[in-house]
């Protein structure tokens, strides 16, 4: 955690993981939202972040990894 993303003028700072619980349940067509468990799939999980500089992203833009 605490990485930040670096867009032109935003920038983003990952808080944590956002893990699944089964209100999405329905959203996966067998069910499995378990996929995107952090524990269980990481490079498929989902992440919070926070905002630190307000911005917009374009399409194409240049991001860097802090």
């Amino acid at each position: 955690m605490g990485s930040q993303f670096h867009f032109d003028k935003l920038i983003l700072e990952v808080t944590s993981d956002a893990p699944p619980c089964k209100t999405i349940r329905n959203s996966f067509s067998d069910g499995k939202f378990t996929k995107i468990s952090a524990k269980i799939e990481p490079d498929l999980t989902r992440w919070y972040a926070k905002v630190i500089t307000e911005g917009q992203v374009m399409v194409g833009e240049i991001v860097n990894l802090n």
